[in-house]
């Protein structure tokens, strides 16, 4: 068997492409733990609800299936929903560090280089310059302003 590749971002192995290709989150998590997965699904260990222990008062049971059937209808359906959360977990754990990254470096965009990060530059490499561009104005009333105030028909001239 081969093992997957998993990335490493900032420390943390991120199996994102292949639980955004839909390999689902058996094989995401397996892959981000570095394990060996295989083509073929596992067969299923067990099939009616796990019921508590007489004497265990911390589990509560919040539904019963009536039978196997009514089961398997619900399974599919949490295994996706598991499969959602475990994505936007990962996500979620790749934005922040987007953002961590895009802080440190505003901040040295800041201090270094005393620029004003809400500002738009361009780059010039052959004068060695960094070049503050104006910033687009929009006509008053936002967006749907300037669409508004763009000709209809551009292509012919009014009379």
């Amino acid at each position: 068997m081969k093992r997957a590749r998993v990335w490493r971002i900032g420390g943390r192995a991120i199996g994102l492409a292949l639980l955004l290709a839909g390999f689902g989150m058996r094989h995401g998590l397996a892959l981000a733990a570095g394990e060996a997965v295989s083509a073929k699904p596992a067969p299923a260990t067990h099939t009616a609800t796990p019921t508590a222990a007489p004497g265990n008062s911390q589990e509560k049971i919040v539904y019963t299936f009536e039978n196997d059937e009514k089961l398997r209808q619900f399974k599919p359906l949490w295994q996706e929903r598991q499969a959602a959360i475990v994505r936007m977990s990962v996500l979620k754990a790749y934005w922040d560090q987007e953002q961590s990254n895009l802080a440190r470096l505003n901040t040295t965009f800041a201090t270094d280089y005393q620029l004003d990060t809400a500002k738009n530059y361009v780059l010039d490499d052959q004068r060695r310059a960094l070049i503050e561009r104006p910033a687009v104005q929009l006509p008053t009333g936002g967006p749907a302003a300037a669409a508004s105030a763009a000709p209809a028909n551009p292509g012919k001239p009014k009379p």
